[in-house]
């Protein structure tokens, strides 16, 4: 996540990178957005004089400037514009999209694959005594010095929605079903059929994250924690 470069975005620092190990902050990283302009003119002047390569060279520059020209095609033709159609013929360039559309949903079936439906009603139903069992599985260990509270929504499903409030304290937790639970630290959102899945592995927290089928609101942190307090 870029916080700030062509402007102050949001508070915070300069980038911010998240993976499996949580969150890691850079904030010895140049911003000044006029830094741009003077080092590309110091490049310029040194590539003249034959000290260093043009950067971008002559190829990247191509490709940079087809990408602007794409842009401003796609806002008139109000379509996807893809770089390989440009200075083609129109209908070079018909065949070319339909060509990518097919590709993009075969793309799109394989890694998006399952429908809402895959997992079945039968594991939608599973997903409440799934719920429960994790305190069986805690590592109190991990959350021996938690004061949180953690609250899981599952909603869709042709069902309605449930919610399991996880009260950590002194390295104990409490669940409590269907509390009305209005604060938490962490609320984590789902579909039950799906968070069955995860539970059981058969789907991966991480990726029903980036396919943005679980949502999660609050401490974001606590996620990564809470999956390894659950041994998930």
């Amino acid at each position: 996540r870029t916080n700030k470069g062509t402007g102050h975005l949001v508070e915070g620092p300069v980038i911010s990178l998240f993976n499996e190990d949580g969150w890691t902050h850079f904030n010895d990283v140049e911003s000044d957005w006029s830094l741009g302009f003077k080092r590309s003119m110091q490049n310029f002047v040194s590539a003249v004089k034959g000290e260093t390569a043009a950067f971008p060279d002559g190829k990247e520059a191509r490709e940079l400037l087809a990408m602007d020209l794409a842009v401003q095609l796609s806002s008139e033709k109000q379509r996807t514009v893809y770089l390989s159609e440009l200075g083609k013929p129109s209908a070079n360039a018909f065949f070319e999209r339909l060509k990518r559309r097919r590709n993009l949903k075969k793309r799109k079936k394989l890694y998006f694959g399952e429908s809402k439906d895959k997992y079945g009603p039968d594991l939608a139903a599973e997903a409440p005594d799934l719920t429960r069992t994790l305190i069986d599985r805690l590592d109190k260990k991990v959350v021996e010095n938690w004061e949180t509270t953690i609250l899981i929504k599952l909603e869709g499903g042709g069902n309605c929605c449930s919610c399991y409030e996880f009260r950590f304290r002194n390295g104990e937790v409490r669940l409590i079903e269907d509390s009305g639970c209005t604060e938490a630290d962490l609320v984590i959102r789902t579909e039950p059929a799906l968070w069955a899945a995860m539970l059981t592995g058969r789907k991966k927290m991480q990726t029903a994250f980036l396919q943005g089928k679980l949502k999660l609101d609050g401490r974001t942190d606590y996620a990564i924690k809470l999956k390894t307090a659950f041994g998930l």
